[in-house]
């Protein structure tokens, strides 16, 4: 649970710094920090339903909650490129200035582990998520078998690596951030202090 509070202080804290960034007209700022806070959501939300899937002792229920998760796996893989693509490497570049040749390289690095894995379940998490959890099979028979045949390991370690990987990007662009936009970082915070007050 400490990484679920941890998380959700982090939303309030890039929610704030957007805020700060968009008064700024800094939108390379405000981008980067949308997508920190797209990742921070993506990252409690699997925090919360790998831990359901790792916990739960009656079977049915943890198998709701693996095809949930599967659910929440795919749409990320899905939309990655969208959020931490192209545009966001552009965004690293302004405002990395001279080191974003560095940054950029380790942040492919990452991705390349990640992508990986993943290409090793996608197939599998994809049919899931189509025919017993988002969008379910009309044909009982084939939704049943589906929901049976579950493989909650081969989720979690999906789960897993995402989180990994999420981790280690959201470490590297928050340094990033609280570097190269010190003063916005600490007027975020400090607003969020002011708040609970």
């Amino acid at each position: 649970m400490r990484e679920v509070y941890a998380l959700s202080d982090a939303l309030r804290a890039l929610a704030a710094l957007r805020r700060i960034a968009e008064k700024q007209g800094n939108n390379h700022l405000a981008n980067l920090a949308n997508a920190l806070q797209y990742s921070f959501a993506i990252q409690r939300d699997l925090c919360i339903l790998r831990t359901d899937v790792i916990t739960e002792r009656d079977r049915w229920r943890r198998n709701l909650y693996a095809r949930n998760l599967a659910i929440l796996l795919v749409d990320f893989l899905d939309r990655i490129d969208k959020v931490l693509g192209k545009d966001f490497k552009s965004h690293i570049e302004a405002a990395a200035g001279s080191h974003a040749p560095e940054l950029l390289t380790k942040y492919h690095d990452v991705r390349k582990g990640l992508d990986d894995i993943c290409e090793q379940y996608k197939k599998q998490l994809r049919q899931i998520r189509n025919t017993a959890a988002a969008h379910r099979e009309p044909h009982a028979n084939v939704q049943l078998e589906s929901i049976d045949n579950v493989d909650e390991t081969a989720i979690i370690v999906v789960a897993q690596a995402v989180q990994m990987w999420q981790w280690l990007i959201l470490s590297f662009w928050r340094g990033l951030v609280q570097k190269l936009f010190a003063s916005q970082w600490k007027e975020a915070k400090l607003s969020l202090y002011q708040r609970m007050a």
